[in-house]
């Protein structure tokens, strides 16, 4: 059985009712029989992460995922505006439950506390395959305005380690993924 998992910040804060709102891919979701697995509602299980964490030893995670036999993580080119880029491990954030069952996403969300959260997550998620969807690419900020629409790249990027699998995208976005930290787009 395929599940597509998220925990929408629309759904979490209002903006529409249901997971399958806050997507624009559910009419292939529904066409082959891939169900949601919405992150804004229980069940939830919390879970160490392997070898001891770098923020936290344990973390409230949505329980389908934790008891999926693989996870594959499938991001989409862009920027960030803490992370620098999103790329398979930035996506893995999409994973984490919010108010009110667990910390609010903002809290994770933040210049210092994201790359070790991230890092945690990782290694409790650990995808077999990630995939980054650079066919358009979105570049500047990480919201945008009309004068940094999105980049045609006709490319995807895939791999079995998401770190791996991210510097190649870092690479392609024209960045070095070895700078140290806060040196842009970092």
């Amino acid at each position: 059985k395929l599940y597509c998992a998220d925990a929408s910040f629309h759904v979490m804060y209002k903006n529409v009712s249901d997971l399958q709102e806050s997507t624009t891919i559910d009419h292939i979701l529904r066409e082959f029989d891939v169900a949601y697995l919405d992150g804004t509602q229980p069940p939830f299980r919390t879970v160490s992460v392997p070898g001891g964490g770098q923020m936290f030893e344990q973390y409230q995670v949505m329980q389908g995922v934790v008891e999926a036999d693989a996870v594959v993580s499938v991001a989409k080119m862009k920027n960030h505006g803490f992370m620098g880029i999103t790329g398979c491990l930035k996506n893995l954030f999409g994973l984490m439950p919010g108010v009110p069952y667990c910390r609010p996403r903002h809290y994770y969300h933040h210049r210092v506390r994201m790359p070790y959260m991230l890092a945690d997550i990782g290694r409790i998620f650990h995808p077999v395959l990630n995939i980054v969807d650079a066919l358009i690419g979105q570049a500047g900020l990480e919201w945008g305005n009309e004068s940094e629409l999105g980049r045609v790249v006709n490319g995807l990027i895939a791999g079995d380690h998401a770190v791996a699998t991210d510097t190649c995208a870092v690479r392609l976005m024209g960045h070095d993924p070895e700078v140290d930290w806060l040196t842009p787009p970092f």
